[in-house]
């Protein structure tokens, strides 16, 4: 996880798997990560346990987030430069 955060600069790492698998799920506790939701998909090819749905766990980076870039102001005729 540190690395996603510092090699890479996510400032999120998220993971997902059928809520019926109990291993993987707690492999994602183990990994820091913390169940977010649950939710069902509409899959072509159901396979045996997906009709319990599926589940999101998720890890936010430490420390404040980044401040977004501010928009840039919008040209018009009253912006043209003079001259």
């Amino acid at each position: 996880m540190e690395a996603a955060f510092t090699d890479l600069g996510a400032r999120r790492v998220t993971a997902n798997t059928m809520a019926v698998n109990t291993g993987s799920r707690r492999v994602m506790e183990k990994a820091g990560l913390r169940f977010v939701r649950s939710y069902t998909g509409d899959w072509p090819e159901a396979i045996p346990g997906s009709e319990h749905g599926e589940v999101e766990y998720a890890l936010t980076a430490p420390g404040p987030a980044p401040h977004p870039a501010p928009d840039p102001a919008p040209a018009g005729p009253d912006l043209a430069p003079q001259g």
